[in-house]
């Protein structure tokens, strides 16, 4: 019983291995080659490669010619006629297939003709070669000076048509773009419609060699990364090499440090504290005797207090009003003094 049910099952799986679809997969796509997974069943199969632009033909009458490479050149063939070539012809049921003598940014259609059977045509997969390459990447990033919210960039154009800007939040941009895919554009930062990875956006697209980017959050790096490309949609080809200059990153503005009432006041000294900002280096805090700071406290002109955000200052002259001031210090970047904080002579 047993052997009886493990044979209706095989001869079940023969029966809808033979009549398997026929389905056309994409490996891979480059200017002038492209490479296919064919699978279909065990019948003779016959591929034909023609432009886009030609009508399919009826292949039932063709006499079998054993083409069953898997490596085939068109410029080194003859077409059977007009611009139709035969790139395979046998009996096998996984075809892999590199197709190589194609035109550039041209579309074509890859056809499977089954003669066996009533059909004319059993499947067609419609695609596009790349554009030629381009061969020369943009180069030179430089930032104008940037705002808590926004960075303004330019750069030296490389030769492609067209260019695209992808940005991340961080040192290294996160995400390249793919051959074949024209990408929308949005200059706020983080708009889902532009995103090509997790922390990859794609903030300008066009010709220009400038573009401003808003949406960013203050005190916070950004890389920058500009891919030229030629062609449009499924003919895009990008160049991802790098140059100098580019990619680069850059921090936005920095907010000034907020200084809060002096706390534990006493004759000489007291503690000092401050509204903070992420990713900062180091604090510059300077005390001086009077409002233009020009008669400094011992130790207090541009000391550097680490990362602090808090700190109890002594030594101070008790018979003079104390004036205080911070900056922020962060990568390529500083903040704008704070407001000057007075501490009068002997407040407590």
């Amino acid at each position: 019983m047993k052997k009886t049910i493990v044979y209706l099952l095989s001869l079940l799986l023969l029966v809808n291995y033979s009549y398997a679809k026929n389905e056309i997969i994409t490996k891979k796509i480059s200017e002038k080659s492209a490479s296919f997974i064919i699978n279909t069943d065990t019948k003779r199969t016959v591929v034909i490669l023609h432009p886009a632009s030609d009508a399919a033909i009826n292949a039932k009458d063709l006499k079998p010619s054993s083409i069953m490479q898997e490596s085939v050149d068109i410029s080194e063939i003859k077409p059977f006629k007009g611009n139709y070539y035969i790139v395979f012809d046998g009996m096998q049921s996984v075809i892999p297939i590199t197709i190589k003598g194609l035109q550039a940014k041209t579309q074509y259609i890859l056809s499977i003709y089954k003669p066996e059977t009533k059909e004319d045509v059993s499947t067609q997969h419609k695609f596009s070669t790349l554009a030629e390459e381009p061969t020369k990447q943009a180069s030179g990033i430089a930032f104008r000076q940037p705002s808590e919210s926004s960075i303004e960039l330019i750069w030296v154009n490389g030769n492609g048509e067209k260019r695209i800007v992808v940005a991340s939040k961080g040192k290294s941009v996160a995400g390249m773009p793919e051959d074949g895919k024209e990408y929308n554009s949005n200059s706020k930062f983080g708009s889902n419609d532009s995103k090509i990875s997790d922390n990859a956006f794609v903030v300008y697209a066009g010709t220009k060699n400038e573009c401003k980017v808003d949406n960013l959050e203050p005190s916070t790096v950004y890389s920058f990364q500009v891919f030229e490309y030629n062609g449009s949609n499924e003919a895009t080809n990008y160049i991802t090499s790098t140059l100098s200059g580019n990619p680069r990153w850059k921090m936005t503005a920095i907010p000034a440090p907020e200084l809060f009432p002096a706390k534990n006041v006493h004759e000489n000294g007291c503690v000092l504290s401050w509204k903070g900002s992420p990713n900062i280096q180091k604090y510059i805090l300077d005390i001086a005797y009077d409002e233009k700071f020009t008669r400094f406290a011992e130790y207090y002109e541009n000391a550097d207090i680490g990362d602090i955000t808090e700190i109890e200052v002594i030594d101070l002259d008790p018979n003079e009003n104390w004036f205080v001031r911070v900056k922020a210090i962060g990568e390529g970047t500083q903040s704008e003094y704070s407001k000057i904080l007075k501490v009068k002579k002997g407040e407590k």
